[in-house]
């Protein structure tokens, strides 16, 4: 196990780790706000709060994720029908970031800064692999976390962009099951993947059914990782 890092520095940015959140600032703009760290219990799978008497499970989670060797997520991605929605500090970043990769740079700090503190697992992995999408928000969330990690143990995780999206499909307004037709091949793997025998965590902003990362996981499975995992900034609270 390596020493706690509890305090960050990076590109001008400053996160910090509490046990409930992680304190993010901007000194020199006066920026100041707290990320949320993931409500208990959750769902071990895909990071879904658990409500009393409610169980995770088909059809609204996707079974694939249950291939991967551990899920993890930093905090909570409010769903619009929610008034946390427009108040969630989280959940806005994320909107941003969908648009503006800088918004990559504190997100991404603070999932380096969960990895350190709480998934150390983690540090293990060879490869980090962003889903593919329009503003290649999750390859930007991949650079940080790798430069950051980088800064603070001395190992480099690689950034390996070995997914293909085949199809452009806006999913925000679909049920599960248009979903699950929507997915079916809106994903390959290069040929020059080069994950065999490779630990690999795959990035994401968020997570709603699990479909694309459980998607994900089935079509790297065949090319012979030797773990993978999951990692997400927002898992979906709705």
């Amino acid at each position: 196990m390596t020493q706690a890092i509890r305090k960050i520095s990076y590109d001008g940015w400053e996160c910090e780790w509490k046990e409930d959140h992680i304190k993010v600032s901007y000194p020199s703009s006066s920026v100041l706000t707290e990320y949320k760290l993931v409500r208990q219990p959750c769902c071990k799978t895909c990071g879904t709060p658990l409500f009393q008497g409610r169980e995770c499970g088909e059809p609204t989670r996707d079974g694939n994720l249950e291939l991967a060797n551990g899920s993890f997520q930093l905090g909570h991605y409010y769903a619009s029908k929610l008034e946390e929605y427009h108040t969630d500090p989280l959940t806005r970043e994320i909107i941003e970031l969908k648009q503006d990769p800088r918004f990559a740079v504190p997100i991404g700090i603070a999932l380096s800064l969960l990895i350190l503190n709480r998934h150390e697992q983690l540090l293990e992995t060879d490869m980090l692999i962003p889903i593919p999408s329009k503003h290649n928000q999750s390859l930007e969330l991949c650079r940080v976390i790798s430069d950051v990690i980088f800064d603070q143990t001395k190992k480099r995780i690689e950034v390996n962009d070995c997914l293909i999206k085949n199809k452009d499909i806006t999913m925000h307004a679909c049920n599960f099951f248009e979903r699950l037709e929507a997915v079916d091949g809106m994903y390959s793997v290069k040929e020059s993947a080069g994950i065999k025998n490779k630990s690999i965590t795959i990035v994401d902003d968020i997570i709603t059914t699990g479909l694309t990362l459980g998607e994900c996981l089935k079509i790297l499975k065949p090319h012979g990782a030797s773990k993978m995992f999951t990692l997400v900034a927002g898992a979906n609270y709705s």
